[in-house]
């Protein structure tokens, strides 16, 4: 004799959505916060990275280079001197590359610029970049005149790593 088929009852169902609804619901926060952590690392790697590229064609082509950005830290312009007046200020000064993030950086240079000179040399005291983020493991990049390193951001300062 065969056996009958039997099906899923509607209660049976309601057990599995049930259960499918409390892991997402348990899940999705927690992926919510990965997935800002690994933003927040990958903008600082892409700062990171854009500075090194100033710093190196700065000294690699003997002129002023740096970036300038928007009130809101969002979008940065790598730009190099074109007249040998040593700023990055004017129009016709050769602008390299645009780049816009996702996310706003809080930073603490003074008047919005990062200008290396024909050295490779940060020009100025020093500045941070930073997101606040206690959980990435890089969330600030900090330029001083010899150096650029990335860090996490912990009691009001970057701290390399």
């Amino acid at each position: 004799m065969g056996r009958a088929i039997r099906g899923i009852t509607i209660l049976e169902l309601m057990i599995v959505i049930i259960i499918l609804g409390i892991l997402a619901a348990l899940g999705i926060p927690g992926f919510i916060e990965w997935k800002r952590k690994v933003e927040v690392e990958n903008a600082i790697k892409e700062l990171y990275s854009l500075l090194q590229e100033a710093k190196a064609k700065a000294f690699a082509e003997k002129r002023v280079c740096g970036l300038s950005w928007d009130d809101f830290t969002t979008s940065f312009n790598f730009t190099c001197d074109n007249n040998d007046d040593g700023d990055i200020d004017d129009p016709n000064d050769e602008l390299i590359l645009m780049k816009n993030f996702t996310l706003s950086f809080n930073e603490n240079f003074p008047g919005r610029r990062c200008t290396f000179d024909d050295k490779g040399f940060f020009r100025g005291v020093g500045g941070t970049f930073w997101v606040n983020n206690s959980r990435a493991d890089y969330s600030c990049v900090v330029v001083s005149r010899t150096r650029i390193r990335m860090g996490k951001f912990q009691n009001g300062e970057c701290q390399p790593k």
